[in-house]
């Protein structure tokens, strides 16, 4: 993916709940309600600084729909609305 797509996926993320289609590993595609705005993220939820180590393939979200951390392959978009 270029650099330029996944900044502006990024800055959506971050700006607020925006909506992506990803093809999962079984190749079916998921529509998430995505966010990576801690407005929108339960306190209880918002990360504490500790986790699993980030890489450049994968990218972790919070779903609002299923409510907690998810996460989808960036060569795995297929659509952002």
């Amino acid at each position: 993916m270029k650099p330029e797509i996944k900044e502006n996926i990024l800055s959506r993320l971050r700006a607020g709940p925006t909506l992506i289609h990803f093809e999962k590993k079984d190749g079916t595609i998921r529509a998430a309600r995505a966010t990576l705005n801690f407005d929108y993220i339960p306190e209880e939820a918002i990360p504490k600084g500790t986790g699993p180590v980030k890489t450049d393939e994968v990218q972790a979200f919070y779903d609002l729909d299923n409510v907690g951390w998810r996460s989808f392959r960036w060569d795995s978009i297929a659509i952002i609305d």
